[in-house]
């Protein structure tokens, strides 16, 4: 797929695409992300009633921030291909599974967490490098909290 560049130089997603995801719903559209250079975001605005709108009320962030990434495309993604990558990455929850899982965030958040529990927690990650500057790669560690 041929690419569309804007007078700055910033790629620009196909118009046939943002006439589809507007079809969808009118608060989707795609952005190039200049620090993710090989993938289109694919955002949602927020709603009207939003409580975050009042930071853009507030001036901290500019109305054009005003939206969530919810997916991504590959940057050279065709109008063709663009469904069956959204497909993979957006979830579609039934009613039944949505409720099922706020019951479990509910009772999750109301379980205390013990303070000698989270002391010993601390001391077994305190001196552990993480992220980029871990030498770690490849390898994923996974602590449950009983």
């Amino acid at each position: 797929m041929a690419l569309l560049f804007n007078s700055t130089g910033q790629p620009e997603p196909s118009p046939e695409i943002q006439r589809r995801l507007r079809a969808l719903d009118h608060r989707l559209y795609l952005e190039f992300v200049p620090h993710f250079d090989k993938h289109w975001a694919l955002k949602c605005r927020w709603k009207e009633g939003d409580r975050r709108w009042e930071r853009v009320q507030t001036g901290s962030i500019a109305e054009a921030q005003a939206s969530d990434i919810v997916g991504w495309l590959p940057i050279d993604c065709s109008v063709d291909e663009a469904p069956a990558y959204l497909e993979r990455s957006l979830s579609v929850f039934s009613q039944q599974q949505g409720e099922r899982l706020l019951f479990n965030l509910e009772r999750w958040n109301g379980q205390a967490v013990g303070e000698q529990h989270i002391e010993q927690v601390m001391d077994e990650l305190s001196g552990q490098k993480f992220g980029m500057d871990s030498g770690i790669s490849g390898r994923r560690t996974r602590h449950v909290l009983a």
